[in-house]
C-alpha cells in the first residue's frame, strides 16, 4: 500500500517536472516582433469613415 501511493506520488513529481520542462518561456520583448501583425495599426480603433478619430 505504502509502495504504491510512493509510486503514484514520485511518478506525479515526474509528470510536472516534465510539464515544466517542455512549458517554456518568452524571450524578449514583445513589440519588437518580427511579424507585422503584432503591432496595432494607426487606422485600428477608430470609427469607420471619420477621420482622425480614436
Amino acid at each position: 500500500m505504502i509502495k504504491n501511493n510512493l509510486k503514484n506520488i514520485v511518478s506525479l513529481c515526474l509528470i510536472c517536472v516534465v510539464c515544466f520542462l517542455i512549458s517554456g518561456c518568452q524571450a524578449g520583448n514583445p513589440d519588437q516582433s518580427k511579424i507585422p501583425w503584432s503591432r496595432p495599426q494607426n487606422w485600428e480603433g477608430q470609427v469607420p469613415g471619420v477621420p482622425g478619430t480614436n
